[in-house]
């Protein structure tokens, strides 16, 4: 019996093409693009290259995208930055965020600035009015993920950023779009919002590349120093393999957007279908008009989120209690709470992609079934 990995979220694999074109980068192209002999200037060239391809499929000019080790260091870049260069101290961010924002905004906090956490309904989404409510004439930063990587709500981002400036037109408007980017629409042709971050994992490129979004015009101070690459925005020799793997995995990702949407929807449908004919007792969590197509958050009363993995792993079902970020606490997740979800059901996050099959679900369906009636006969 073969294992079966609904926690694509966290375990997304790179594309074969993608690892294919990384080993061929990283033996022709291994000069530094920041030296000036022949083989940095070729390295340099190619990679301005991998930058424009980033850019024609975020609709954004190639100058506003700044490289990064990641998601997490992308959303730190934004936050810590953005902070550096204000004289103003008070940051706003949903109570949803992904830990890199939520925890650089603690910090931030320590460091005697004001943070205000704006709360979101039932279904994850964060309410205009109570956004706006929120901000203030000393606001210098307001942070709302594209969406959510737990259970899938999607924000009207650009809706809150035009608010967000009506009520203060200076502030930064930051958003974390890791998740979002291939399973949802990422269109930044309208410069509505100031800073985005990425990460190439989620798009089944490699781990360890990122990069973020920044409007031209913006000053942000860099918190990584040392020989000016990327613009002096972010300091450190440039992982010119890893961002080809990227660039690489975007146009895959964007060249199939409609029919991966369609296929992964349907497999959304197959989980939540399948678990609640037989289980009536459990919740879907999320936005039901607004979610990802590739998550479905489910809470199962009268059982417990590790009993509950764990028992599924011996059926050789892969799955996650939330993020793999903090996978590892006993606790329940900050989002998990924010949405009101209690403490008492197991909350599972069924996470597909469009390499998925349709028999694995219904697969993990039956399995799933099986190990609930096992535990809570």
């Amino acid at each position: 019996m073969s294992y079966i990995y609904l926690d694509n979220a966290a375990t997304t694999p790179p594309f074969p093409e993608v690892l294919e074109l990384m080993s061929q980068v990283a033996r022709e192209y291994f000069g530094n693009p920041s030296s000036t002999h022949k083989l940095g200037l070729e390295a340099a060239e190619y990679l301005k290259k991998q930058r424009q391809i980033l850019a024609s499929i975020l609709r954004c000019r190639p100058e506003e995208l700044f490289f990064t080790g990641g998601g997490s260091e992308a959303d730190n870049m934004a936050v810590f930055g953005a902070a550096a260069a204000s004289r103003r101290k008070t940051i706003v961010v949903s109570a949803v965020e992904h830990s890199a924002v939520f925890n650089s905004a603690r910090e931030l906090e320590r460091r005697g600035y004001k943070l205000k956490v704006v709360p979101v309904d039932r279904t994850g989404l964060v309410q205009e009015e109570a956004l706006v409510e929120a901000i203030d004439d000393d606001t210098f930063l307001v942070s709302v993920m594209w969406a959510n990587n737990e259970i899938g709500t999607i924000q009207p981002v650009k809706q809150l950023a035009r608010a967000a400036k009506r009520k203060n037109p200076d502030l930064l408007f930051h958003s974390d779009a890791v998740q979002a980017l291939g399973k949802t629409p990422v269109d930044l042709g309208d410069s509505v919002i100031d800073l985005v971050a990425f990460a190439a994992h989620k798009l089944h490129g490699p781990r360890g590349v990122g990069a973020l979004y920044v409007r031209k015009g913006l000053k942000l101070v860099p918190h990584i120093l040392g020989g000016g690459q990327e613009s002096s925005m972010r300091a450190g020799t440039e992982n010119v393999a890893g961002i080809a793997g990227f660039a690489l995995a975007a146009s895959k990702m964007h060249a199939g957007y409609s029919r991966n949407i369609t296929y992964m929807t349907s497999l959304q449908s197959i989980l939540w279908d399948g678990l609640s004919a037989e289980l009536p007792d459990i919740t879907r969590n999320g936005n039901p008009e607004h979610s990802l197509p590739n998550i479905v958050s489910i809470s199962f009363p009268r059982v417990t989120a590790q009993n509950l993995m764990t028992f599924l792993e011996s059926e050789r079902v892969i799955l996650s209690a939330g993020s793999a970020c903090h996978s590892h606490s006993a606790k329940q997740s900050r989002v998990l709470d924010a949405v009101g979800i209690p403490l008492s059901s197991a909350t599972l996050r069924f996470s597909v992609s469009h390499l998925t099959t349709q028999d694995e679900c219904y697969k993990a369906v039956e399995r799933t079934i099986k190990v609930l009636r096992k535990l809570r006969p």
